[in-house]
């Protein structure tokens, strides 16, 4: 019995040396590959597209979870807007942010955990899809509530030239650069709307999203929805 405590004792000391040595060694030898690139966000995201405007100095009125952990998170860029569709009078309210390192410590954090951290709470999370420049994007939906402020949150994130969905398709990507000597850039894209009315405003995020996409270039696109054209062989030495 003695044997095989010892043995399990050595075994777990040896897994734990091995996994915290090799961490170490990745970090090490892992560089910045800036595959997004600062997309200079004021002046990329066009002020006005198809029945939508911007409202202008609506920004500094809106609570947004997201941008207030932007100084512990680091984010390098970010914008935070609001827009009023002419004809329907729905106003989506759009923030995006960019983070030169996504490595564990320093990446972008998801709407379902910034929420609740600021005092929301959350009566669902769902998985939808997004017809965006001529693809489907996998989007993540939230509803959260804060006092009488009922919010439906659309988002989701770009990791170096893919969109990504979940900690775990982030955790596993970041493990396979990583082992190639790559740490990526990042990209979180949110659009939500105050309503009470669920379905009107998943139909107007989307929209919103749809039109604001077919306003821009296709360089444009390729940072907010992922290029997909990255690969290792292509990497510079």
């Amino acid at each position: 019995m003695k044997v095989r405590t010892g043995r399990l004792v050595l075994f777990t000391w040896c897994f734990w040396v091995i996994l915290v040595g090799g961490a170490i060694f990745l970090r090490l030898r892992t560089e910045f590959v800036p595959i997004i690139g600062a997309p200079d966000l004021d002046a990329t995201v066009p002020p006005e597209f198809g029945s939508w405007e911007v409202i202008a100095n609506a920004a500094g009125a809106i609570v947004n979870p997201q941008l207030r952990q932007s100084v512990s998170n680091t984010y390098d860029e970010t914008l935070n807007r609001a827009y009023v569709n002419r004809r329907s009078g729905h106003i989506v309210m759009l923030s995006i942010a960019y983070g030169r390192d996504q490595s564990h410590d320093k990446q972008i954090h998801k709407p379902e955990v910034c929420y609740p951290s600021q005092g929301f709470q959350l009566g669902w999370v769902r998985t939808s899809q997004f017809a965006i420049a001529g693809r489907d994007i996998p989007v993540t939906l939230l509803h959260a509530t804060r006092d009488s402020r009922s919010e439906y949150i659309a988002y989701w994130m770009v990791e170096g030239d893919s969109v990504v969905r979940g900690a775990m398709q982030q955790n596993i990507r970041r493990a396979l650069l990583a082992l190639h000597g790559v740490r990526e850039d990042g990209l979180l894209f949110r659009v939500s709307e105050i309503s009470s009315d669920e379905n009107a405003s998943i139909e107007s995020l989307r929209e919103f999203v749809s039109s604001m996409m077919s306003s821009v270039n296709q360089a444009t696109q390729n940072k907010f929805v992922g290029s997909n054209v990255f690969t290792l062989a292509s990497r510079s030495h």
